[in-house]
């Protein structure tokens, strides 16, 4: 699967041995922050015939070679691009599933995050009875509470792998993060090599269209606008790093809160703006729509201000 785009153009865009187990029958675990020159990057550190020792950022956790019960809190999106129907997926307090894949992730079972706090619910992921629970928090309680359900391994999120690549590469080393725990690596690159494919293809038909002209990616989040810089995961180095799209003044290598003064006063040729599910998202949007200067903002007289109401591929990051 690839990254997909709504610019008003209907495009599609198509991310040593193990001597001793503490407390958890699953995880050698770090004490501390780690100190590893991969930066959380991951390693098979041993293998036997029962299973594979993943090192990642939260300690060393012994796993399947074939994982076939996976609790995907985060980084669905890479499985289904490898062809793996996680048994569960995180959803929203509600129980809703990411909008994009919706459909796709429709045989997996909701594990719904707690509203206002964003942690899993423990007893729904352990009556699952998982073989492997992929995530990326960064915390260790969180950690340590997921690990002693089922064997858990911490992935880097995009925007670690960013820091040290900066660019799209950083979304391909994720994915082969995950196809390296899934234990299915030779999955990875052609999956690589079609979403490359699809990234010229796009170009070709976008970049014609746009040339010279600048674009911008805002979102309404509760009642805050921010706009996103060209090293974001969130939007912005899909629009100028993967489609080579030309940047406004005003946006720099990462996102910025605005007022919607200052958005007011925004010279961009084309406005792409979102309105995520939190609360008071669609109202800060309806306050700007009814702002007396709103008519007067360059994209709006144009024409050329988008409204994605599934926003959900913009915001997330995967291939």
């Amino acid at each position: 699967m690839v990254i997909r785009f709504l610019l008003g153009l209907q495009v599609l865009v198509t991310m040593v041995a193990i001597t001793a187990l503490f407390w958890s029958p699953f995880v050698h675990a770090a004490k501390g922050p780690i100190s590893h020159p991969t930066k959380g990057r991951l390693e098979v550190v041993a293998s036997d015939s029962e299973g594979r020792w993943i090192r990642h950022r939260s300690g060393v956790t012994r796993i399947p070679h074939k994982p076939q019960r996976i609790c995907a809190l985060n980084f669905a999106d890479e499985l289904i691009t490898l062809d793996v129907m996680p048994a569960a997926v995180s959803t929203d307090w509600r129980g809703v599933k990411t909008d994009y894949l919706r459909e796709r992730l429709a045989p997996a079972t909701a594990i719904p995050h707690s509203l206002g706090q964003w942690l899993p619910s423990y007893e729904a992921i352990a009556a699952l009875k998982p073989d492997l629970i992929l995530t990326w928090t960064g915390d260790q309680h969180t950690f340590d509470q997921l690990a002693s359900i089922a064997p858990t391994v911490v992935v880097r999120t995009l925007g670690e792998v960013l820091a040290e690549n900066g660019d799209l590469e950083a979304l391909y080393d994720r994915l082969r993060d995950v196809a390296l725990v899934l234990g299915v690596s030779e999955r990875a690159e052609p999956a690589i090599a079609e979403f490359r494919t699809e990234l010229v293809r796009t170009r070709e038909r976008v970049g014609p269209a746009l040339a010279g002209q600048t674009i911008a990616f805002v979102r309404a989040r509760g009642r805050q606008w921010r706009l996103y810089g060209k090293r974001d995961e969130c939007g912005g180095q899909a629009l100028y790093d993967g489609l080579d799209l030309k940047a406004p003044a005003l946006v720099a290598e990462h996102g910025i809160e605005l007022d919607p003064e200052r958005l007011i006063t925004f010279d961009a040729d084309h406005l792409v703006i979102v309105a995520d599910t939190l609360l008071g998202s669609d109202e800060a949007l309806a306050r700007l729509r009814a702002h007396p200067l709103w008519r007067r903002v360059h994209a709006v007289r144009t024409g050329n201000v988008f409204e994605v109401t599934h926003f959900q591929h913009w915001i997330l990051s995967g291939l």
